[in-house]
């Protein structure tokens, strides 16, 4: 086909069935995988805040009340798979055939500059984490994942008034329904059955209404700090062009080490520990938190590189729905009927907002497709694989998954 101008212009031939069958296949197991791994997460994360564990000579029951070891432990599990990774892979930063500019260049995948910003963004990643993690000792648990899910609030309201920015009736009608599901889900009083059960043994959500105001303050500071790390991760990836694994054990590296003096700082390394030591049954939840962590944060990243950030929103949306209801059925919270309101009303706002996400997408990539059809064969593709690769501010931040 010869355009107006003379030249010749290509257009990209459509995928072939075996091409489309693979895909769907490896998009298949990614969901299965990050359903089957977070879920898991998730049952195993509040059972280590609910679980009584008896001591190892079974006159004593106790439960674990360390949530900074928790994160140590996962940033540690997170590592060391991805480390392993990385010697299958038979790649380091070092030899990868990228194509940096002048400016790249000098600041390299494996230079101190670097590492500046992976422990920059490490340290931001590990204060969300410790604020998600040390909130469940005051509120439950399905009440941190609505409350993680809402970041978009945060982000209108900060767009708003450093940036003056607009947004649309329909943004600000999604942002107001999150924003009523989540208060409304909050603002129910637990049932006396639930009260009773916490009051025999001092745990999460135990304690007055000053105790429940610091676990939405940690909420907060969480939220705040999860904005904080998506663009920074964004930005280091951008800036050194560093596969997803690669950044993977860079970041749960630096994290791993901020923990380490955290828990040296506070002496809660020392008790976790000892608490360890003396309830050994703790250590098989532990295993297998640590294990599902790492194999989630995996599968995250392969959505991402090899679909889009958008596809895994759809994926962890709806998998944040079933862990809520998966942790009512195995834990046995009992909701009221403002509270099943507040929770439907908060997850049709979320859907609904990586929807308009996939739609606003794809009506920018059929732009793109028709600005590239006089292109190289094949580089429209490469463009496309490049950028999913590269709008990570959604997925490299995965400690708060659960």
């Amino acid at each position: 086909m010869i355009g107006s101008h003379g030249e010749r212009a290509i257009s990209m031939p459509p995928r072939p069935v075996r091409t489309i069958l693979r895909r769907s296949v490896e998009f298949s197991l990614c969901a299965v995988g990050i359903y089957a791994t977070y879920l898991g997460y998730g049952v195993l994360h509040e059972r280590l805040y609910w679980r009584l564990y008896r001591t190892r000579d079974g006159a004593a029951y106790d439960r674990f009340r360390y949530p900074l070891f928790l994160v140590f432990w996962q940033c540690l599990c997170n590592a060391s798979v991805s480390f392993f990774s990385r010697k299958i892979a038979r790649s380091t930063p070092r030899d990868e055939r990228l194509r940096f500019n002048e400016k790249r260049r000098l600041y390299s995948a494996g230079s101190a500059a670097s590492s500046r910003f992976y422990a920059l963004v490490a340290a931001c990643h590990v204060v969300a984490m410790c604020c998600a993690f040390g909130a469940l000792i005051y509120v439950p648990y399905p009440l941190q994942v609505l409350a993680k899910s809402s970041k978009m609030i945060p982000i209108m309201l900060t767009g708003a008034a450093m940036r003056r920015k607009r947004y649309t009736l329909t943004e600000i009608i999604r942002v107001l329904l999150i924003t009523f599901g989540v208060v409304q889900f909050s603002r129910q009083r637990h049932s006396k059955e639930s009260t009773s059960r916490q009051a025999a043994v001092p745990g999460p959500q135990s304690g007055g209404g000053h105790q429940r105001h610091l676990g939405w303050a940690l909420l907060l500071m969480s939220l705040v700090m999860d904005g904080i790390v998506g663009p920074l991760q964004e930005h280091t990836r951008a800036l050194f062009d560093v596969e997803a694994i690669h950044f993977m054990f860079a970041q749960n590296s630096w994290a791993t080490f901020w923990m380490t003096l955290v828990l040296l700082a506070t002496g809660q390394g020392v008790a976790a520990w000892s608490f360890l030591r003396t309830h050994p049954s703790v250590w098989r939840d532990l295993f297998g938190f640590g294990l599902l962590s790492a194999m989630g944060q995996h599968f995250v990243f392969y959505v991402v590189c090899h679909f889009s950030a958008l596809t895994l929103a759809m994926i962890t949306t709806t998998r944040k729905l079933f862990s809520v209801l998966l942790s009512i059925v195995v834990f046995a919270h009992r909701l009221s009927v403002g509270q099943a309101l507040g929770m439907c009303c908060a997850f049709a706002g979320l859907l609904w907002e990586a929807i308009a996400s996939l739609a606003t997408r794809n009506v920018a990539g059929s732009a793109l497709s028709g600005k590239c059809s006089s292109s190289v064969p094949g580089a429209q593709e490469k463009q496309a694989s490049g950028a999913s690769c590269r709008n990570t501010s959604t997925s490299v931040h995965v400690g708060e998954e659960g």
